[in-house]
């Protein structure tokens, strides 16, 4: 099966090649904070619940803490459905983003909803569609360090109030179970559909359009302790176009162990090397992510910590009481 999906990532690594020409939030670490890239990836697992949580240092080694962005998330799948088969996946997101010695914020918070469609009834094959919808604004943190040619005029011209709109996206994903330990998911999502606009100055504004992120990865069984999870992203929009692939190794210390070690690399076109590490332990991930720049803010390096937990709440089973009645 592997040979078979290989070549579908290197059609999304060729795609990725082309030139890069702006940047947006972004983490290399999505498989830790997945509502980020697609609403449709809302409670797509098996579990109870799951909670991620990742922060992210840009440039840590040329201006640290200057370039900074946590992300919290939380989702769940409800048993909800057309079909039996079917489920609902319900979720919370919230992040913010401070850039720059004036703190420049940019705050979100969004809720998703997703219906996961299952093509067959062993939940083989499943579509996905799903929206989000919140709020995203930005506000300047600290005027005193904005610096201009004419001091006084140009701070008077900055406004202090946060300013923004109404956010909302939505996704597609398609998720092929191969067996009980390879999947394959493909995915879509659209963010910003109504244009943000933020008016920081008295004197003029900026919009925010639309973006597209597509993206694919997998999990594929390499022999009984070793697998391989090989990701591809793309992010679009006008003026814009960030990509990168990666492979994480994951390593399991015994067949019966519950430990797996996790280690891999990365390419963000003319961008940036990724160095990714981690463990699991049963339904724990923790992970990091090292960016070192490839582009002329070289040597910029950028930092990531996350954390996945997947909680599962069984349910207690209803035992009917037996009554036995003695014969006389």
């Amino acid at each position: 099966m592997l040979r078979i999906f290989l070549p579908i990532f290197f059609l999304f690594f060729l795609l990725s090649q082309i030139k890069l020409t702006a940047q947006d939030l972004h983490f290399t670490r999505y498989d830790l904070q997945p509502l980020v890239l697609n609403p449709a990836n809302t409670g797509a697992y098996s579990g109870s619940f799951r909670v991620t949580a990742i922060y992210r240092d840009q440039w840590s080694n040329i201006l640290p803490n200057q370039f900074t962005t946590p992300s919290l998330s939380i989702d769940a799948p409800l048993a909800i459905g057309l079909k039996k088969e079917d489920w609902i996946g319900v979720g919370v997101n919230f992040f913010q983003d401070q850039a720059g010695i004036g703190k420049l914020t940019t705050t979100g918070f969004n809720g998703f909803i997703s219906y996961h469609l299952a093509l067959d009834k062993k939940r083989r094959n499943v579509f996905t569609v799903a929206l989000n919808g919140g709020s995203q604004s930005m506000k300047i943190g600290d005027i005193n360090e904005y610096i201009f040619e004419d001091q006084g005029q140009g701070q008077q011209d900055l406004k202090m109030e946060s300013s923004g709109g109404t956010e909302l996206g939505a996704g597609l994903m398609f998720t092929s179970n191969i067996n009980e330990t390879d999947q394959f998911r493909f995915g879509i999502a659209a963010k910003h559909l109504l244009p943000i606009e933020y008016q920081l100055t008295n004197s003029g504004s900026g919009e925010e359009g639309m973006q597209f992120n597509i993206h694919g990865n997998g999990v594929f069984s390499i022999n009984d302790q070793m697998t391989i999870e090989p990701a591809v992203v793309a992010h679009l929009r006008t003026g814009l176009f960030l990509g990168y692939g990666q492979a994480q190794l994951g390593y399991r210390l015994a067949q019966d162990s519950d430990f797996r070690l996790m280690g891999g690399l990365g390419y963000r076109v003319g961008d940036a090397v990724q160095v990714l590490a981690g463990l699991e332990y049963k339904s724990l991930r923790v992970g990091v992510g090292y960016d070192l720049s490839t582009s002329p803010l070289s040597p910029a390096q950028s930092f990531e910590i996350g954390v996945r937990y997947i909680g599962k709440i069984f349910k207690r089973p209803k035992v009917k009481e037996v009554i036995l009645c003695p014969a006389f």
